[in-house]
């Protein structure tokens, strides 16, 4: 499986060209004589017939000059050619070729992905098989905090279990993208608090655990976030009241 690259060496090599070219005016004035020439060659050639009106360039001209013009075009298309950038490959997210580097995401983050796909290396790891995986377990790794983007790509993400670690915090965009997340674990931390709006992409999750979390403190309005929430540390969960509105000024 290989990194699709977006390397520009045929535009480099033709603009290097065409720098060459445009340092003299060779083409500009080839093209000049020459579209004069041709032009006034054929209308040489219909007066020639009898017609006495110009015509324009069509079928109807003199058969000699068939193959100049044919000449006169292919020139032109080559130059046409030379100009025309080559197409860009666009990448599509589904595509089982396309790879991303997940080498900078937390060693042990890394090695857990590593473990459900087919690449050995963390440069060359499929963005479709990053999102078949379903289950990510990370429990009693001795994790002490996560980065922005770890979980990135885990699209088809529905378990993620990071309990009996030493967290203290989370980055706010921790879970961003895990839409078809159902179930998460962060019991057995040492999580203190909780940012605002962490939980906001989650809108598939559950069940949601916070156990064993001695110190931590969060406003019971962070998890109205989560339409789908039902259990909250291995029990049902009530939703509170709406905040009472504020008194008017």
């Amino acid at each position: 499986m290989q990194t699709i690259q977006y390397g520009r060496n045929d535009a480099e090599k033709r603009s290097s060209f065409l720098a060459r070219i445009f340092q003299t005016e060779t083409l500009f004035t080839f093209l000049r004589y020459s579209g004069k020439r041709l032009h006034g060659l054929l209308l040489g050639a219909n007066r020639a017939q009898g017609s006495g009106v110009p015509r324009r360039f069509g079928t109807n001209h003199h058969p000699r000059l068939g193959p100049l013009r044919v000449a006169f075009r292919s020139v032109l298309a080559l130059f046409a050619g030379i100009l025309t950038p080559p197409p860009v490959a666009v990448a599509q997210a589904d595509d089982p070729a396309l790879t991303v580097n997940i080498c900078d995401r937390t060693e042990q983050v890394r090695s857990r992905i590593l473990t459900q796909v087919s690449a050995t290396a963390c440069t060359d790891v499929s963005t479709s098989e990053l999102a078949a995986i379903t289950i990510l377990g990370a429990t009693g790794f001795g994790i002490l905090s996560l980065r922005s983007g770890d979980f990135a790509g885990l699209t088809g993400l529905k378990k993620l279990y990071l309990e009996r670690n030493h967290l203290i915090a989370l980055p706010a965009d921790i879970f961003a993208g895990l839409t078809s997340l159902t179930e998460l674990y962060l019991g057995s931390n040492k999580l203190i608090s909780l940012p605002a709006g962490v939980f906001d992409a989650l809108a598939s999750l559950s069940k949601l655990n916070l156990a064993n979390n001695s110190d931590l403190s969060y406003s019971p309005y962070l998890l109205s976030a989560l339409p789908s929430l039902t259990q909250l540390n291995g029990t049902a969960y009530t939703r509170p009241a709406p905040p009472p509105a504020p008194p008017p000024p």
